[in-house]
């Protein structure tokens, strides 16, 4: 699992107008709209999976996603499914698991027709592990579903625009219609599905620009073919253009749907107003000069603003003992800082909690006291505060991609072996993040690496697991160890027993100490090697013998 934090720095201007010791407060207005700002880390892909079927219904699994962040599906992870078939009627497509919002049901109607449908959910607080896709009714026409998942997306609505959808005959290339999005920081994306009609299936392609490309294809009697892409929104309409690669034939139909994703936000907004503050004197004690209030549009884990900044009216601030941020009722103080010595007053550590309800915090100030404030005759503060930012964290649970390409080769006394590190490069550990367990059997026992822990070395024990290899690199990068005599840095060094067999499994970790479920790299079996040299008439053999293993030359030379 893991908790993935990202400071977003939200410029957000509210202005409450006050006065401090020891004039009366003139109950200052209240700006009229809530403001809100999106994260800058943003709509974060999470990972992408397909599958192929025809008559029945058929499932994508959602706890194998690719391409993204995480293997699996959280909690308030928006999942959107694109599922469809050919056929020569209007048919029904769609998902049967339930809570999906069908955003999209096309068809068109060529010799060979196109049904498809796109739709969507907000994973709850146990997600789903699958998605069931509806199949075509007929065992000859090709049926496909393609899901992609996206973390950080507004979980009240989801979708920033209408969609935009388009249906196309007469063999014209698949061409996702434009769409505006509204909401900076939106996600396009670019779903289609098309019919062919001769007996090579197309090699299926995102329009230039788009990434993430999930695509499915079959051709049970009936082809079809179907992918789904996305890109980055900036400004303007965005046009994801015509694909290559597909049937042109007068015969074939394609389905187009655009749609945009509109990312999470907290919103800060002014609550009550306390009404008129009384003219207190120095020493007073803490006062309440503003009330606001947080809130997210984002599903799943809550969120946290962890920092404030008020900004005071020049000079004013030096008539306060301290600054404080409260909860509703002033029974939780969530931070201060005292003493203020200029106009900028920054509250650190606030962990003020953020959910989808609108939760009140009180602004409160305490004046000096007399003997703190200036010598007679003494003036009056004026204050003016502005509360100017807050930096918000989020929690999430998803764990790192796994490794991948895991092979390995025994040796005499030692296994070599081989992976590809956790592509998450926006958080793969590069300091110890691939951790490799061995086990002194056929296969892998029950053992993980703790949840949390990243101080393995190799040599340590986790029950009967061994940590044969603790490996430092950047993601993505190709490695190669040996594990056992000769063994390379990080890893063990003591000779393996010839003749055991061993099994190895790969563990990814990122930078919160959180592992992934583990690839498997393989089982192996040491085992001492023989090198020899043979004359005979014409005849120069040189070659490795494994004991017992018979090895001839076309000389009818035999050694056992």
């Amino acid at each position: 699992m893991k908790t993935l934090k990202f400071l977003i720095v939200f410029i957000v201007i509210i202005s409450w107008i006050f006065s401090g010791w020891p004039q009366v407060w003139n109950n200052p207005p209240f700006p009229p709209k809530i403001q809100k700002a999106q994260a800058a880390g943003g709509l974060t892909y999470v990972g992408g999976n397909s599958a192929t079927g025809n008559s029945a219904s058929f499932s994508v699994d959602l706890t194998t996603l690719t391409g993204g962040i995480s293997g699996s599906a959280a909690a308030g992870d928006l999942v959107i499914v694109a599922d469809g078939w050919t056929g020569t009627t209007d048919g029904n497509p769609g998902v049967g698991t339930a809570g999906y919002t069908e955003e999209a049901d096309l068809y068109a109607d060529d010799v060979y027709d196109a049904n498809f449908s796109v739709n969507w959910k907000t994973m709850g607080g146990t997600p789903d592990t699958s998605v069931s896709c509806n199949g075509s009714g007929s065992t000859t026409l090709g049926a496909v579903c393609m899901v992609q998942v996206w973390r950080n997306a507004d979980s009240n609505t989801p979708m920033d625009v209408a969609v935009a959808t388009v249906t196309i005959i007469n063999g014209a290339k698949p061409d996702c219609d434009p769409i505006t999005p509204i909401t900076s920081g939106a996600i396009v994306i670019c779903a289609v599905l098309a019919t062919d009609d001769d007996d090579t299936l197309p090699t299926v392609n995102a329009p230039t620009g788009y990434v993430n490309l999930v695509s499915a294809q079959v051709d049970p009697g009936a082809a079809i073919s179907g992918g789904m892409s996305s890109k980055a929104w900036t400004s303007g309409a965005e046009d994801p253009g015509a694909l290559g690669n597909w049937d042109i034939t007068n015969k074939n139909s394609s389905a187009n749907v655009t749609l945009a994703i509109r990312p999470a936000a907290t919103f800060i907004g002014n609550d009550t107003d306390p009404g008129v503050n009384p003219t207190i004197a120095p020493g007073a004690a803490t006062t309440t000069v503003d009330t606001f209030n947080l809130k997210t549009n984002k599903g799943g884990a809550a969120e946290t603003v962890t920092d404030l900044t008020a900004t005071f009216s020049e000079g004013s601030a030096t008539g306060t003992a301290a600054v404080l941020v409260t909860d509703s009722g002033n029974t939780t103080t969530y931070c201060a800082t005292y003493s203020p010595s200029s106009a900028t007053v920054n509250l650190t550590g606030c962990n003020l909690p953020v959910t989808t309800a609108s939760t009140t915090f009180n602004l409160r100030i305490k004046p000096l006291t007399h003997s703190a404030m200036p010598a007679p005759p003494g003036g009056t503060f004026t204050v003016t505060a502005t509360i100017t930012s807050f930096t918000p964290a989020t929690i999430d649970n998803a764990s790192p991609n796994g490794a991948t390409a895991t092979s390995g080769t025994a040796g005499d006394a030692k296994v070599t072996l081989n992976w590809t590190a956790s592509n998450s490069s926006s958080d793969f550990d590069t300091t110890n993040g691939s951790v490799i367990l061995r086990w002194a059997a056929a296969g892998a026992g029950s053992e993980v690496p703790a949840e949390g822990k990243s101080d393995y070395v190799a040599g340590n024990t986790i029950s009967t697991a061994t940590v044969a290899c603790v490996i430092s690199s950047t993601a993505s990068a190709s490695l190669s160890k040996i594990d056992g005599s000769g063994g390379d840095t990080g890893c063990t060094t003591a000779v393996l027993t010839n003749g055991q067999q061993y099994t190895y499994v790969a563990f990814q970790r990122d930078t919160n100490g959180n592992y992934d479920a583990g690839a498997s790299i393989g089982t192996f079996t040491p085992g001492a090697s023989l090198t020899f040299t043979v004359d005979v008439p014409s005849v120069l053999f040189v070659g490795g013998l494994t004991p017992g293993t018979p090895v001839s030359t076309s000389s009818v030379l035999t050694v056992n």
